[in-house]
């Protein structure tokens, strides 16, 4: 459950609790609490995900260096690598990305 839908989830709950005229209100409180763990899990999960990413961008660009390095020890000319990529237009959306790094189990 995405963590919108799981707060949109728990305010409509909060709704019926407060709807509930001296009623038995035991379930609606557990799904409201079902409901906000929901959020705290999605946000620990995507918490998770960010820091692998960071871990990952760092550790491409601790390589990239390397073999710039090793280029340079070698008299490969820097200037022989484009330092630019062309531009396509192309663009991702967040709920794209979203959708990729929970395919990925991310």
């Amino acid at each position: 459950m995405a963590t919108l839908e799981a707060v949109e989830a728990a305010q409509t709950e909060v709704a019926a609790i407060r709807a509930t005229d001296g009623g038995f209100i035991d379930a609606r409180l557990q799904r409201l609490d079902d409901h906000l763990q929901a959020i705290l899990t999605s946000q620990q999960a995507q918490d998770l995900a960010g820091q692998r990413l960071k871990k990952t961008i760092a550790l491409l660009q601790a390589v990239e260096q390397r073999i710039q390095d090793a280029l340079q020890h070698l008299g490969c000319v820097g200037s022989e690598v484009s330092e630019t990529v062309a531009d396509d237009g192309q663009r991702l959306d967040q709920n794209t990305v979203d959708d990729l790094l929970s395919q990925l189990g991310i």
